[in-house]
C-alpha cells in the first residue's frame, strides 16, 4: 500500500509488464502455443492432421504477452484457459474483443485480458511495455503505441489485489 498526502492508504499500481509478443494467427489455436504441463483440462484431444502445427516460435515462455487477432474461447473454458496461460507465465492477453466470461475468468486470475484496435501492427517477437495504469501498450519494436479500451477503476483494483497476492 502506499500513502497519499491525505493520509488515506491507496493499492499499490500495477507493475509495467514488459515482455516478447507471442502472435496468434488465424490458423493457430491455444491448444497449439500452451506449453506441455500446462494444458487446459476441459478440452478434448484434437485431432493434429486437421491443423498443422506450428513452429517452437509460437511457444509461449514465462513474460510473454499473448497477441490473438481474434481468441477463440467459449465462456465455459475461460477459466480453464486462464488458468493455464497464467500458469506458464503469460503476462498479459492482448486482443480485438474477449467474451465476458474469459474477461471475467483472466481478471479473476490476475491475467490482464487487454482490447486494443491495433493487434494486426504486432509482429511475432516484437517487444511490448504493458502499462495497465496508463492505458498504453508501447511497441519498443516499432515505436508505436495503443489504448487499452477495456480497463475501469474496477477492474484496476481486482488487478491490483490478484498482484498483491
Amino acid at each position: 500500500m502506499a500513502a497519499h498526502d491525505d493520509g488515506l492508504l491507496v493499492p499499490d499500481a500495477l507493475p509495467v509488464l514488459s515482455g516478447r509478443a507471442c502472435v496468434l494467427g488465424d490458423d493457430v489455436g491455444l491448444d497449439d502455443v500452451i506449453p506441455p504441463g500446462h494444458a487446459r483440462q476441459d478440452t478434448a484431444p484434437r485431432d493434429p492432421s486437421t491443423r498443422p502445427r506450428p513452429s517452437s516460435a509460437y511457444r509461449l515462455a514465462p513474460g510473454d504477452v499473448l497477441v490473438a487477432t481474434r481468441l477463440c474461447v467459449d465462456d465455459a473454458a475461460g477459466g480453464a484457459t486462464a488458468a493455464a496461460l497464467r500458469a506458464c507465465g503469460v503476462a498479459a492477453v492482448v486482443g480485438r474483443a474477449f467474451s465476458a466470461g474469459f474477461r471475467a475468468q483472466a481478471l479473476g486470475s490476475g491475467l490482464p485480458a487487454l482490447v486494443i484496435e491495433e493487434v494486426g501492427a504486432i509482429r511475432p517477437g516484437d517487444h511490448l511495455r504493458v502499462n495497465i495504469e496508463a492505458h498504453i501498450v508501447a511497441n519498443l519494436s516499432s515505436g508505436d503505441r495503443y489504448v487499452i479500451r477495456n480497463i475501469d477503476e474496477h477492474e484496476l483494483a481486482r488487478l491490483r489485489r490478484a498482484a498483491a497476492a
